[in-house]
């Protein structure tokens, strides 16, 4: 194991990535907002939600949900869930666009394209968007919403995960199982730590105190590192791969496994809790979903399980036709997930029975979003949906066909 601390980062200026028209969509055009985004309560700044990645939020929901619009991105995404904020829905693709899109109307704003392959999520500040690339040359963009341009852009191995913002530094995990901390300003390295063998870290890190961020490795291995400096703190090796990205419930870090397990790790000293077997080895576990009221957890396996947060014991199990792959999203007293059969449902938290379900054009295969009244879907192979939370406040009739945007903008690199 090599660390450093304090060293210069590669960092570049370049050409704006990102394109959003604020005024009119005619075109596309450098982004350059005339103010810094607003961040409110509602947004939805980072993957999953929040550093914490627990997915879970207090929203009502009212049945049967309205479908308000339905953007064609023309591209899948990643596991990593869309980002929302001052009106605007933001989906970066695997073709490494990122789509702006009107919250309200589900009209384009603009697109552009930032990287090569955008696999996990950005990450969004008031004047910033970070944009981490599964290919190519520069693995991080940080655009520069005011100015106009990219900031920085940094050079290393692919990054797959989604990105992790916190007190200025931005923590970046890639497949050559570095991990390492950014000055969000300039792109330079504040710290890196190297693995002796070679490993990869395909999920995202989380934040589980106020300098301590874990980061799950694909060999099943997991470790802390201080926020500021880099140290390592506790390690810990499960008996199985780590693809998908941990969920933080009070003292508890809730990690998926590739052989069909959920283990729970002490956060501060990493020993291990209870773990829930799926009785398969061969269920690859989703990430999960937590809050006080228990674990939902899915897996290829095509469970959705409640899970008591103390003991890990079932509480209830609800069965599709179909393999969950995606992180679920608990809304107040109900549970939405989707599936690779195409639906979308949504469930009673405490019972587990559907309350809605709907059949959509493609997989899911991305966590959900959810901002002010609108639960955001993302559908392989290229569908954006926005469902109404509340829809007996939609002045639309049943009879209205739901508006849909199914035009597309290639993206270019401003010179």
């Amino acid at each position: 194991m090599r660390h450093t601390t304090n060293s210069n980062s590669r960092w570049y200026g370049g050409a704006a990535a990102l394109c959003i028209v604020t005024l009119i969509a005619s075109a596309c055009t450098p982004l350059r907002l005339r103010e810094p985004v607003r961040l409110d309560e509602a947004a939805w700044t980072t993957d999953l939600g929040a550093t914490s990645r627990s997915r879970a939020v207090d929203a009502p929901a009212v049945f049967p949900l309205r479908q308000a619009w339905r953007y064609n991105a023309s591209a899948g995404f990643g596991p990593g869930s869309a980002l929302a904020a001052d009106g605007l829905v933001i989906v970066s693709t695997r073709k490494g666009d990122v789509h702006a899109i009107e919250a309200e109307t589900g009209r384009r704003k603009g697109i552009r394209k930032v990287v090569e392959v955008a696999e996990g999520a950005p990450v969004l500040t008031s004047n910033y968007l970070y944009v981490p690339s599964a290919w190519g040359g520069h693995v991080v963009n940080a655009y520069d919403l005011v100015r106009g341009r990219s900031q920085w852009k940094i050079k290393g191995a692919p990054v797959k995960a989604s990105l992790l913002l916190e007190d200025g530094r931005l923590v970046i995990a890639d497949v050559e199982g570095v991990v390492r901390a950014v000055n969000q300003e300039t792109g330079e390295e504040f710290w890196r730590w190297e693995p002796e063998a070679p490993v990869t870290v395909a999920a995202a890190p989380v934040l589980i105190s106020e300098r301590t961020v874990a980061v799950a490795f694909t060999s099943g291995e997991v470790r802390t590192f201080d926020l500021y400096d880099g140290s390592m703190g506790w390690a810990q090796t499960l008996s199985a791969p780590v693809y998908n990205t941990a969920a933080l419930l009070g003292e508890s870090l809730l990690v998926p496994t590739t052989r069909g397990t959920l283990v729970e790790l002490d956060i501060k000293t990493g020993a291990k809790g209870w773990t829930h077997d799926f009785g398969d080895p061969l269920t690859r576990v989703a990430s999960p979903a937590a809050n006080e009221a228990g674990v939902l957890v899915g897996g290829t396996d095509g469970t959705l399980r409640r899970l008591d947060p103390a003991t890990g014991t079932e509480l209830w199990r609800f069965e599709t036709e179909g393999n969950i792959s995606s992180a679920p999203l608990v809304v107040g007293n109900v549970l939405f997930v989707g599936t690779m059969s195409r639906m979308l449902f949504a469930l009673d938290l405490a019972t587990g029975s559907e309350l809605w379900a709907e059949k959509l054009k493609g997989r899911v295969k991305s966590a959900p979003t959810v901002y002010k009244d609108r639960l955001i879907v993302l559908s392989e192979p290229q569908y954006v949906y926005a469902f109404d939370l509340t829809p007996e406040d939609v002045l639309a009739t049943e009879d209205e066909p739901a508006p849909e945007n199914d035009l597309t903008v290639e993206g270019t690199d401003a010179q």
